[in-house]
């Protein structure tokens, strides 16, 4: 388990290096999908706002933290979906 947890360790370390290396906004479409008893969106969002213009975002439904393999058939659908339509 303590390797398993080691994923998670470096996250503050990753954050600060994705930061510092993110000079440019995403000019392309971000879509932010979230687990409906998932972790809450909000923050979620504001994260990906800081350095995206074009934020799309839904709840993907009857899903907790492992929403692809909760509902795969509705995530498959979304992501077909996002990557077919163009941007904004």
């Amino acid at each position: 388990m303590r390797g398993g947890f080691q994923h998670y360790a470096t996250l503050l370390e990753d954050g600060r290096a994705i930061r510092a290396a993110s000079t440019t906004r995403l000019p392309m479409p971000v879509l932010v999908l979230n687990a409906v008893l998932g972790l809450p969106q909000s923050p979620l969002l504001e994260g990906v706002r800081q350095i995206a213009d074009d934020v799309r975002a839904d709840l993907v439904p009857d899903s907790g933290h492992a929403y692809p393999a909760d509902n795969p058939a509705w995530v498959a659908h979304r992501l077909a979906a996002f990557f077919a339509a163009p941007a904004a």
